[in-house]
C-alpha cells in the first residue's frame, strides 16, 4: 500500500509539471506575454471594499477624505480614459489582488510544509534553478539554506500582504498604470511618457508583483533579494562563493540589458509591466488566476496525499 501511495503522488506531481508546461507552451504561442508563466500570485480572493465607511470620530472624518480624494484622482482618470476603461482598470486591478491573495497563501503553504510537492524538500531547487546543481552543497549547508529561503519567503510573504491592504484602500496608483499601458498600447502615449509613469506609479506599488513574469513564481526568485543572498553567501565555501557571485554578475548584466528595468523598482515589480492593450490584459490576468487556483488546489491536494503517506500502514500490506 504504502508503493501504491508514492506512484500516486509521483503520478500527481507529473500531471502537474505538465499541467505548468502546457499553459506556458500556449503563453508563448499565442503572444499572450513572454513573461506569463505559473504563478505564485494567485486567486479566489474577494474584492476590499475600499470604498467602506469608517466609523467613530477620528477614523471616519479620516476615511471620508481618502474616500474624496480617490474619487478625484477617479474623476481625473475617467476624464483622461473614458469611464468604460477606468472601470474595466478597476476589474483588472481587483484581479490582480486576488493573485497577490493566493500569492501569501501559497507562500504561507510553503513555509508550513503543508505544500506537497512544493514544501521544504523541493523548496531549494526550486528556487536557486541551475546555481543549485553547481554549488554542491553539504546536507549541512543545505538545510542551512532551506532555513535562509523560509524567512525569506516569510519575508515576501509579509510584503505581499502590505501591498494587498495599499490597494484594497487606495488601486489608483495600479489603475492608472494600467490605463497608460493600454493607451501606449494604442498609440496613445509614447514611450517616454508610458516610462514616467511606470517610475511614478512604482514608488505606490512596492511589492506588487507582476503576474505576467515567469520569474516571480515556480518557488520565487530569491536572488532578487539582498538579504537572501548575503545568508547564503555566508554559508558557502569560497569556491562556492565564486559560483554564486558569477552568477549575480550575471544577473546584473542582464537586468541593466532588460529594456523593461525600471529605475528605483525591484525586479518583478508590475511596473514592468510592458504595454499591453487593457482587453488583452484582462484576458491574461483572468488566464493568469485560472492557473494559479488550479496550483494552489494541487498544492492543497499534494498536502493531503503527504498526510494520506504518513497515516500508520496496515501491517499485512494492505
Amino acid at each position: 500500500m504504502k508503493s501504491n501511495k508514492r506512484l500516486l503522488v509521483k503520478a500527481v506531481l507529473l500531471l502537474l509539471v505538465a499541467a505548468i508546461a502546457g499553459y506556458l507552451i500556449n503563453s508563448r504561442s499565442t503572444g499572450t506575454n513572454p513573461t506569463g508563466k505559473d504563478t505564485a500570485g494567485a486567486l479566489n480572493t474577494t474584492r476590499g471594499n475600499i470604498d467602506a465607511e469608517q466609523s467613530g470620530g477620528t477614523a471616519s472624518r479620516a476615511g471620508e477624505r481618502a474616500k474624496d480624494r480617490r474619487a478625484v484622482a477617479n474623476a481625473e482618470l475617467v476624464a483622461q480614459y473614458g469611464e468604460s476603461r477606468t472601470n474595466l482598470s478597476k476589474h483588472v486591478t481587483a484581479n490582480v489582488v486576488g493573485i497577490l491573495d493566493d500569492a501569501v497563501q501559497m507562500g504561507e503553504m510553503m513555509i508550513s510544509g503543508q505544500g506537497g510537492g512544493f514544501g521544504r524538500g523541493n523548496g531549494l531547487g526550486m528556487a536557486l534553478g541551475k546555481l543549485n546543481g553547481e554549488l554542491e552543497m553539504t546536507p549541512e549547508q543545505n538545510e542551512q539554506a532551506l532555513a535562509i529561503l523560509t524567512e525569506h519567503q516569510r519575508r515576501k510573504v509579509a510584503e505581499q500582504k502590505d501591498a494587498i491592504s495599499r490597494l484594497q484602500k487606495d488601486p489608483t496608483p495600479l489603475m492608472k498604470l494600467i490605463l497608460a499601458s493600454d493607451a501606449g498600447a494604442r498609440g496613445e502615449l509614447q514611450d517616454e511618457g508610458y516610462r514616467l509613469v511606470q517610475e511614478e506609479t512604482g514608488k505606490d506599488l512596492k511589492g506588487v508583483i507582476n503576474p505576467l513574469d515567469r520569474k516571480n513564481f515556480g518557488g520565487g526568485s530569491p536572488l532578487r533579494d539582498p538579504e537572501f543572498v548575503s545568508g547564503l553567501r555566508g554559508i558557502l565555501d569560497p569556491s562556492q562563493v565564486d559560483k554564486l557571485d558569477r552568477t549575480m554578475t550575471q544577473r546584473e548584466t542582464d537586468t541593466q540589458a532588460d529594456p523593461d528595468t525600471i529605475p528605483g523598482v525591484g525586479e518583478g515589480n508590475i511596473a514592468s509591466l510592458r504595454k499591453m492593450e487593457l482587453e488583452k490584459l484582462d484576458l491574461s490576468i483572468e488566464s493568469a488566476r485560472k492557473v494559479t487556483t488550479g496550483i494552489k488546489s494541487m498544492m492543497d491536494g499534494m498536502g493531503g496525499l503527504k498526510d494520506l503517506m504518513e497515516q500508520p500502514q496496515d501491517p499485512g500490506g494492505n
